[in-house]
């Protein structure tokens, strides 16, 4: 999920947010100690070419609102089948490049990621 808390004015986003590297949002699982926790799939969805003056291709977020997706996957799946804690860091980051798009504050590849809070989970079984 995606929040506009920073800025008083609209930003604009890629509206097609998808999983994996070529597309939106990834995520980072470490153990307690911090070593990393590879998942047993790699989900990475493609990112669609844009029609550059396409404004369907973008999604205006309004100060205060948010946009987001869901993702539903098994522990086994997440490499969590053992009991433990676990951190879970989710990072935004726009497949799109700046030079694609005719729009002013659209949030671009060049403009980095955004990072969630780090969150913890216990696997109990």
């Amino acid at each position: 999920m995606l929040t506009n808390k920073e800025y008083v004015k609209d930003i604009f986003l890629y509206g097609r947010l998808g999983w994996g590297y070529l597309s939106s949002f990834t995520y980072t699982i470490r153990d307690a100690s911090g070593k990393f926790v590879e998942p047993a799939i790699l989900v990475d969805d493609l990112t669609l070419p844009i029609a550059r003056n396409d404004p369907t291709s973008f999604v205006k977020l309004p100060p205060d609102q948010f946009l987001g997706i869901h993702y539903l996957e098994g522990l086994d799946q997440l490499n969590l089948s053992r009991p433990g804690k676990y951190s879970i860091v989710v990072e935004y980051h726009c497949p799109i490049s700046a030079t694609e798009v005719d729009l002013s504050e659209f949030w671009s590849k060049e403009d980095g990621i955004i990072r969630s809070n780090l969150v913890w989970i216990e696997v109990v079984r």
